[in-house]
């Protein structure tokens, strides 16, 4: 949010959802990058893809988020952007029966974090790159910074 002026703008104003930054925001970096299954039977998928019993299939939100059969200028914050949860290629809590429980008390954490903190600062980016890295959750490589400027509250008159 910090290096998207313009996103930051119009979520104060209201003209953007924080559930729609947030959102675009898992979309890029999901908590976690990858999933590990095992098929417990053997499926026929989309495609003609055949997966035997007892084979390990690896999900991962990371590169699915970004393919551009499904997201147009996948690599782009777009927050005003669809996201498909119904088609499967938007999962970052994951799918099905296995799906992170809290999903939805999350996603309220976020929104209305996202909401105070746009209403209240500005926020600045001080770290110019990000280099995401892969372990148990998607995490930051080293520290990133953001300097928050206090905004000005106008007195109404």
């Amino acid at each position: 949010l910090a290096t998207h002026p313009p996103v930051q703008e119009e979520l104060a104003r209201g003209e953007l959802s924080a559930e729609q930054v947030g959102k675009e925001a898992l979309r890029l970096y999901p908590p976690t990058w990858l999933f590990v299954r095992q098929s417990l039977q053997s499926d026929q998928l989309t495609g003609n893809y055949r997966i035997p019993a007892g084979t390990k299939v690896y999900l991962s939100q990371y590169l699915t988020h970004r393919l551009e059969s499904v997201f147009d200028q996948p690599e782009r914050f777009l927050p005003g952007r669809d996201h498909p949860e119904d088609a499967g290629a938007f999962f970052p809590f994951g799918r099905g029966p296995r799906r992170c429980p809290a999903q939805r008390l999350a996603q309220l954490q976020v929104s209305g974090f996202l909401q105070r903190l746009s209403e209240q600062f500005r926020l600045e980016a001080l770290t110019k790159s990000v280099r995401p890295v892969g372990g148990i959750t998607l995490r930051p490589e080293g520290a990133v910074w953001v300097r928050l400027r206090r905004r000005e509250v106008s007195s109404g008159c």
